[in-house]
């Protein structure tokens, strides 16, 4: 949990499975890293967008 609340991402969380509380939390840290994969790769695809427009406007200066 510590890795990834520091923001490390490849935590492997598949393999650990329980249907105790611990299992449930498991479950609940699955879905907040498989978003914060999501919103990384959007966050970086808007970065990469961005550079084209600067890109582009300085070309057509």
């Amino acid at each position: 949990m510590h890795k990834l609340a520091k923001g490390d991402l490849s935590v492997d969380l598949s393999r650990i499975e329980s249907r105790h509380e611990i299992g449930q939390s498991v479950l609940a840290l699955d879905v907040f890293q498989t978003n914060a994969l999501t919103v990384r790769g959007r966050n970086r695809q808007k970065q990469m967008q961005r550079q084209r427009v600067v890109l582009h406007r300085t070309d057509c200066k």
